[in-house]
């Protein structure tokens, strides 16, 4: 059963089709509002003169099934270097690939894993991000 994340937006210029057209790092923020992701974003873009990706997800407890064990096993793989395929992926880290393709889907989901052209009609999937950081707020109920 795959997991369904409200999509990050999907821009151009944070999404385009060479891997090396990818900032090199993502911020995934979770609770908190839109609008202090924004400001982060605005930050750091004028701190360092480029930005990060920046996803935002209004409920953190989505973290906990974003980044399953498994799933921290895959994007760190992915890192390491991209595979042709899924079901050379699954190999390399041990597992069935019915399962990593799941788990790949639900990272996807997320904006974290990206797929290029493989061999023949395949797709690959990479991790364009040198650095992934990720950053939940919890707060009482009605507080913000």
């Amino acid at each position: 059963m795959t997991t369904q994340f409200d999509e990050p937006p999907v821009d151009e210029w944070l999404h385009p089709d060479d891997p090396d057209d990818y900032p090199d790092e993502l911020h995934i923020r979770a609770g908190g509002g839109v609008d202090e992701t924004a400001d982060t974003f605005i930050e750091q873009f004028e701190d360092q003169g480029a930005a990060a990706a920046i996803h935002h997800f209004d409920n953190p407890s989505e973290l906990r099934t974003l980044l399953s064990p498994q799933r921290v096993a895959l994007i760190r793989e992915l890192q390491q270097g991209p595979p042709d395929s899924v079901t050379e992926l699954a190999d390399r880290v041990g597992r069935k690939t019915p399962q990593v393709n799941n788990d790949i889907g639900v990272l996807e989901d997320a904006g974290i894993v990206h797929f290029r052209e493989g061999k023949g009609r395949v797709k690959a999937p990479f991790v364009p991000y040198e650095r992934v950081h990720i950053e939940a707020e919890v707060a009482a109920a009605g507080e913000k």
